[in-house]
Formats: structure tokens, sequence, C-alpha cells
């Protein structure tokens, strides 16, 4: 006997003995069952969020308003849970937390949520908050949550320079100290590249060249810069510069400040002598005769004796010089242990400071200035110690006797593919300045890009969400759970990108298509997958929202055997599923049947199990 049901689900039981009025009540209950579904398959409304933004303000708060809104009318009370959540504002300092339940009386479409945002003077990024949605009562969520901007109004402040005081100097090395200040606190990262400039101090001889880039960190307003200055120089009074320039998050106010170096080494004079010529006969007179310890009258000269004799030559006049010996001679280079590496791969900056000789080299650092994208693991010197500051690491080695080196292992990891740029620059007392006092080194890294793997193309039914699709995301850098997955559709008004819903974390991840209400036809869904790093893998795959061909299940038995049948669509796949619940609570998959190129009769088989009641289902598949 076949028996079908235009519903698409049909039941079978096992052979059994009855009267009429137990197959009548048997009826009846299939048919309640049938209008039961039929009135739980009708549409619920959506609930859809839009975005909101605001501009802070300098004081007290205002309202961001959320509206929420049903897609259609409903006679029930609709209702939705409602919370919001930090991204890159934080609650209690940029905007007050909110949550509750947002209600629908029936007949109602719209309902407003207020979150209160705090206003400040504080320069900063615009910042932003979800308000997520969960628990929705007779209503279907077309995404899970919105998202608030706090739109900054703040000007950037302004970063200047100021002149060193006047260095009096008279050997070795001293720090020229120039300060850097923001005209107010800021809250965000700021930096501003400087350098110094040769004046009449020339740079490598008079002082150490400076190269460098300043962070004011949030709430930080004020950096000293120190420029070493060599007091074994004979410059009498000379001056050089520092330069500012490249702010970022600031404007230049004051981009220049000077420093005046006075040197206290007492003046040397020289002067050309000639040898000793005798005046001619005719021109000289003699002194009149007197004994060796006879004295002058009326003047305190010293005997002759003591005085100069031009016979013995200019020599004996002049006291001969002290020796003067020569400064030790420090040569600074730099390698790494590869030129090219892969983001979040460990690398090794080895610095090596050799003394040549021919004395002791005293307080000799390395200021190591690491890569912006630089992030360093560990440390070690050979000698001597290390610290931190900024994106710099200072290696203090003491002294270096002749002949010796010190070194330092710095090992990272770069967190940005392109090129790195790693320098360094040595100071030491009694060392010769010399273009060997700098060296750098560029690297570059490289990023293997993301993968998330195929998607297959989906199909589904207007004003009906897909079932969860599942995808795979990867990368050999990032770890999977630090993957942001975003996707974007090709017709908005057919699935509004915020309609794409994701779920799970690390390498399985699943979307949830929810086609606009009312709407049908054909889009590319393209998923953007990022890394940590830069990278940027893509996937697009097609929806094809279109009411599904009505097609009936037939049931046939023949024997022990439950044969099911349909009239399959060319291009469409179809699943078989079956319910052992009368409440039809858990639906499971019988079988699938693939997409055929023409429309046929489908027969599936199935063994009839004894004394049980099981309902089956027919539905096209994505």
């Amino acid at each position: 006997m076949e028996r079908s049901l235009r519903s698409s689900i049909e039941s079978v039981n096992p052979p059994r003995r009855g009267s009429d009025t137990k197959a009548g009540l048997l009826w009846i209950l299939l048919l309640f069952l049938l209008f039961a579904c039929q009135g739980l398959a009708e549409t619920l409304p959506f609930i859809e969020v839009a975005d909101a933004s605001i501009v802070e303000g300098n004081t007290g708060t205002t309202n961001l308003v959320f509206k929420l809104l049903l897609s259609k009318a409903s006679s029930r009370m609709v209702m939705a849970d409602y919370a919001t959540r930090d991204v890159t504002a934080t609650a209690g300092e940029d905007y007050s937390a909110a949550f509750g339940v947002a209600i629908f009386e029936p007949g109602s479409t719209c309902q407003n949520i207020l979150v209160s945002i705090q206003g400040d003077l504080l320069n900063e990024d615009d910042e932003i908050f979800w308000l997520t949605l969960a628990r929705p009562v007779n209503a279907t969520l077309s995404r899970s949550h919105a998202v608030g901007t706090i739109l900054n109004d703040d000007l950037p402040p302004t970063v200047s320079i100021h002149d060193s005081p006047i260095m009096q100097v008279r050997s070795g090395f001293t720090n020229a100290n120039f300060k850097v200040n923001l005209s107010e606190s800021s809250g965000q990262t700021i930096t501003v590249d400087l350098l110094t400039r040769s004046g009449a101090a020339r740079s490598g001889r008079d002082f150490v060249p400076v190269a460098d880039t300043l962070t004011f960190t949030p709430g930080t307003t004020t950096q000293m810069l120190a420029v070493p200055i060599n007091g074994n120089s004979r410059c009498t009074s000379n001056e050089f510069f520092v330069i500012l320039t490249n702010a970022v998050n600031a404007t230049l106010a004051r981009n220049e400040a000077v420093c005046t170096i006075k040197n206290e080494h007492p003046f040397v004079v020289t002067s050309r002598v000639d040898p000793f010529r005798p005046a001619p006969a005719d021109r000289f007179v003699p002194a009149p005769s007197r004994s060796k310890t006879e004295s002058i009258p009326g003047n305190s000269l010293p005997a002759a004796s003591s005085l100069f004799r031009p016979s013995e030559g200019i020599a004996s006049a002049i006291k001969a010089p002290q020796p003067i010996t020569p400064p030790a001679n420090i040569i600074l280079s730099s390698a790494s242990s590869t030129n090219f590496i892969h983001v979040e791969r460990p690398l090794v900056f080895t610095l090596r400071a050799t003394n040549t000789g021919p004395v002791k080299a005293e307080s000799v650092v390395v200021t190591d200035r690491l890569p912006a994208s630089a992030t360093v693991l560990s440390v070690q010197v050979s000698q001597g110690s290390y610290a931190f500051l900024s994106n710099s690491i200072i290696c203090k080695f003491g002294d270096l006797p002749l002949g010796a080196e010190a070194t330092a292992m710095i090992l990272t990891k770069l967190g940005a593919a392109g090129l790195a740029t790693n320098s360094a620059v040595m100071t030491a007392l009694s060392a010769i300045t010399s273009a060997e006092t700098f060296s750098s080194i560029v690297v570059y890294a490289t990023n293997d890009p993301p993968v998330i793997f195929p998607i297959a193309d989906q199909v589904t039914a207007p004003n009906t969400p897909t079932r969860p699709i599942p995808f795979t995301v990867s990368d050999n850098e990032t770890a999977a759970e630090d993957l942001i997955v975003l996707g974007a559709c090709s017709d908005t008004n057919l699935v509004p990108d915020e309609n794409l819903i994701f779920s799970g974390n690390g390498r399985d991840r699943s979307l949830i298509i929810v086609p606009a209400p009312a709407q049908s036809g054909v889009a590319i869904i393209t998923l953007n997958l990022f890394d940590g790093d830069g990278g940027v893998a893509e996937q697009s795959f097609n929806v094809n929202v279109a009411p599904q061909p009505e097609t009936s299940l037939r049931l046939q038995r023949d024997g022990e055997i439950l044969i099911l049948s349909f009239e399959a669509e060319s291009d469409v796949s179809y699943v078989i599923e079956y319910c052992d619940s009368r409440l039809f609570g858990s639906w499971k998959q019988l079988t699938t049947v693939s997409p055929l190129p023409l429309r046929a009769l489908v027969n599936v088989t199935e063994t009839i199990r004894p004394q049980q009641q099981r309902y089956y289902r027919l539905r096209a598949s994505p």
C-alpha cells in the first residue's frame, strides 16, 4: 500500500492487529501532528539591529542609540537578551556597560537600546564595542551583534624639542641632554624620528651621531635624548643640532634644538724659531765686562750663567713635550642568523665590540635599536649588563682590554613582513670616534598567508537561514584561534554583510547565512581570513536563495522492506531524515541523494523494525 503526505513527513507502522477505531485514532493523531508542524514551519520575524556611532564629546555623557527592528509585526510578544562587550573601548572608562531584555509588545516593531558614552579631552583612536543579542523568543536573530563606534573629536598634541645647556667638557665623553615634550597627554602612542646634524661641531669628531625614534606611550608627556660629546676633541666653541621629523599621532611645534660645546683644554701656542746667527762684526757692540756673580744695578736679572746661550741651541730653552698616549680604537660589527626569515620565527642579532688597541677602552656601551615589529625573547651578553629602553637594548660592556671583544646575542621574532633594519651605535671613553662606531643590518621577513579551505555552493529557501556551514582555517605562523574571519556578500540586498554569522574557534569554524526577508536570487559570498602578521586569504562560493521544489516522499511496503521514493529535480541535492519521537524532537539523517543531471525517480529502501513508530521527511540540501 502506498501513502503520501504533501508535507514530506511520512510515518510507517509495523503490522499489528486492531480494530478500525484504533486505525481512525491513529489517522487523527497524524493529522494533528501534521497541522502542528505546519504551524511551527511558519516564518518567525527577524530581529535586526543596526550599527551606531556618536561623537564622544569633551565632558559629561551622551547616549548612543541602537535601533532594534522586527522584520514584521507579530501577534505574540517577542524578546531577546542584550549586553555590551568591550572591543577597543573599555566599559567604565569610555562607556557604561548595559544589559537587559529587549521586549517587543504584540504589534510593535521597534525598540531602542541606550548606551551612555563618557566624554574626555584625550586624543585617541576611534573606539568600538559590541551590543550582543542572544536567546530570542518568538523571533530569529538576523545578526548576533551590532558595532558601536565612539568617534574621537580631540586634536592631537604638539611635540617640541628644547635646546641643551652649554656643555663645558674637559676629557672623555659627556652627554648633552635634550628635553622632548608633548603639549598635553594623549591616549595614542606617539612616535617621532630624530637625527643629529653637524654645525661647527663635526659628527664623529666632536659628538657621536644619533638617529633614533622616540616613543610616547599613552599618558607619557616627556622624553629625554642623550647625545655623547667627545671631550678629547680640540674644538673650542662649536655647536650641533638635533632635528625632529615624521611625527605620528602628533604635530611638530618646535622641531630643531641646538647644543653649544665649550672645550676647556688650554690653548697650545706654537711658533717658528730660526737658528741663531751672530751679528756682523761691524755691528757688534761688546758689553761691559762683569763677573758671573755681579748683578746689574737697579735690575733683578739672573746671572749670565742662567741666561739663554745661543751657541747651545734653541732646544736648551724649550722644555721637551710629554708623550701623548693614543686612544683605544674600537670596531663595532653586527650580524643576523639569517637575512631571510618567516615572521614569528626566531631570529638572532649578534653585536660584537672589538678593541684593536693600543690601550684599554673604558665604559664601552652599545645601544641597539631593534626593528619596529621585533619582539625580544631573550638577551645574552658576554660581559657587563643590559637594559631595555623603549624599542632599544642598551648593552653596558664596561672596560675592554687591548685585543679583547664583547658580544651581545639578542633573540627576537619579527611580527610583520617586509624589510626590517637593526642598527647599533657604540660609545666609549678614550676611544676613537669613527664610522665603525655605527653598524646596521637589514633582514627581509616574509609571511606565509593563512589558508581557508574551499566551501561548496549553498542553496536555501527565502526567509530561511542556512544550516551551519563548516569550514577549516590554518596558518603556519599564527595560532588558529588568533585568525580573524570576515565575510561580505556581492548583493547586500539579498544577504546583508551583517547577516553572515560566524561561530567557532581554532581551526574549525562555521557560518550561517541569513537571507534578507522576502528576497531571492544568487550572490557570491567572499570570506577573508586575516592572520596577525598582515597575511590575507580569500575564499568565495555562491549562495542561491530560491523557492525549493515541492517534492512528496512516498512510502511503499514490501514485506519487511520499506521503499521510500520521490521525484528528484535536476541539479538538486536531497536529504532523507527520520525521527522516532511523535513530537519530532530530533531528526536524524537516513541518507543523502546527490544532484542528478535530469529529473528522475529515486527509490531508497530501509528494513522495518518491529514494534516501532518512525517518521520520515524529505528536504532539499544546500
